[in-house]
């Protein structure tokens, strides 16, 4: 990891003695002022500064925020993943629309909190990390594969202080999480888990206690049959309100002949909160009996 390194510049006001001195180091000899002239000079003469160098932190590259950086930082973390040659999930470089959300929304001014089920290698972390550099993510993963905790730490080396993982089944281990931390609220929600349709539910409504009033909701892969039958009924039971579900045509257009398509396609809504203020009326709820995802058609 990079260090360090001076890169502030500030000005101080030269001493007396700095100011009498000349170019050669010989002091200017000069004839007994009163104390007159000397009151008067103090206010009259303008004070010469001379430019001190100042310690201060320069960020390194995936400290500072931008789209480019993001994704490179993505694929730092997919390559490293690689290294131990086991089974390895998709993940959200495969399509550059949707990590173009992600990074969008994590950056908003008011999040503070991102909570995610599902950080696998941590390629959604560090888009999450890289966004929004005010910003802390709290995971949630199963832990199945040894990369995870290896990559886990490899987050919280880079961002020391902004990234924290929880293992184990997200079904039990968000409740217990609220249950120590009741203070931590979470202002952009990430499910990515179990992609059951009782996981992805329960997950839905455990994500939901810890939501702030202004927040966002995120699920992946809602293409699959399991995964987009759980935001329907999240929306049936008033738990979600959906603003709109996309699905990336790259590579090849096989979503809606596949239980479990390649192709990435997700959700973006907010929990309705209890205690917190409507955004709509009942009567306008812009809620629908069935989750289509609307295709985004792929630019070469």
């Amino acid at each position: 990891m990079q260090g360090s390194r001076p890169c502030c510049l500030t000005s101080r006001t030269m001493s007396s003695r700095e100011r009498t001195t000349t170019p050669s180091g010989t002091r200017v000899r000069r004839s007994i002022r009163t104390m007159s002239s000397i009151a008067a000079s103090m206010f009259l003469l303008p004070a010469k500064t001379v430019i001190a160098e100042e310690q201060c932190v320069q960020k390194n590259w995936w400290e500072i925020s931008s789209m480019e950086n993001a994704e490179s930082l993505a694929l730092m973390f997919d390559r490293e993943s690689r290294r131990y040659f086991v089974y390895r999930e998709g993940h959200i470089t495969s399509s550059r629309k949707a990590l173009s959300m992600y990074f969008e929304i994590a950056r908003a001014p008011f999040v503070k909190n991102i909570c995610e089920i599902g950080f696998n290698a941590g390629h959604s972390t560090s888009i999450f990390l890289n966004a929004n550099p005010n910003a802390r993510v709290w995971s949630f993963d199963l832990g199945q594969f040894d990369y995870t905790i290896r990559q886990g730490d490899l987050a919280r080396e880079l961002f020391p202080d902004r990234f924290h993982l929880t293992l184990g089944p997200s079904q039990e281990s968000v409740e217990e999480f609220h249950r120590l931390y009741p203070d931590i609220t979470c202002d952009v929600i990430s499910v990515d888990g179990d992609h059951s349709t009782e996981g992805t539910y329960t997950d839905l409504v455990n994500m939901r206690k810890m939501a702030t009033c202004r927040n966002w909701v995120l699920m992946d892969d809602a293409g699959w049959n399991s995964t987009n039958t759980a935001w329907q009924k999240a929306k049936d039971d008033g738990i979600i309100t959906q603003m709109e579900c996309f699905v990336d045509m790259a590579p090849v257009p096989n979503y809606q002949f596949m239980d479990f398509p390649d192709n990435r396609s997700w959700c973006v809504g907010f929990f309705n909160v209890e205690g917190c203020p409507r955004w709509f009326d009942e009567d306008k709820n812009p809620n629908e009996p069935v989750t289509r995802v609307r295709p985004i058609e792929y630019e070469l």
